[in-house]
């Protein structure tokens, strides 16, 4: 009995190591091919659409400037994406358009907080612009009059009980 006690270590490094075996195995016929073979596209397609997005915003600069036409907007996207070594398919034309739309979202979403704003301050003497964001400016001090609140108006008659 006590020689299969002294076993016990080296039977046990043996499961240890046959279980790290079967993980690693595990792991490299299931794991990494699903990396290759979705992940890593994913990203790369992610990425891809960050640079679509900051190549549009570049390309409406340039024609908010004047510098370029707006309708070779499109062109000077396409073909930065080229100088980049990218094909564009048509794939990469509905990100480009995608893109468009994000941006056109943004600037409907822009222009709703400032005529927000705007009707919120009356006029444009309180509206204060920084970051591409419109705020109202609430002057110190403003109206010294206190509103009072509908819902804690008493009534000052008293209130006779009957009997």
């Amino acid at each position: 009995m006590e020689n299969i006690s002294e076993f016990y270590p080296v039977i046990l490094e043996c499961v240890v190591k046959l279980v790290r075996i079967v993980i690693a195995i595990i792991f490299s016929t299931i794991v990494i091919p699903w990396v290759k073979n979705s992940a890593i596209p994913w990203l790369k397609e992610k990425q891809l659409y960050g640079i679509i997005q900051k190549f549009v915003r570049a390309a409406e600069k340039l024609a908010d400037a004047e510098l370029i036409t707006k309708e070779s907007k499109l062109d000077y996207v396409i073909s930065l994406l080229v100088k980049r070594g990218i094909e564009v398919t048509p794939e990469v034309r509905a990100m480009i358009e995608s893109a468009v739309g994000d941006l056109d979202d943004e600037l409907a979403h822009g222009m709703m907080s400032l005529v927000e704003a705007i009707n919120n301050a009356g006029n444009m003497d309180n509206v204060v612009f920084e970051n591409g964001k419109a705020t109202v400016e609430v002057p110190a001090g403003g109206d010294n009059k206190e509103e009072e609140d509908p819902a804690e108006e008493e009534s000052e008659e008293p209130v006779e009980e009957e009997e």
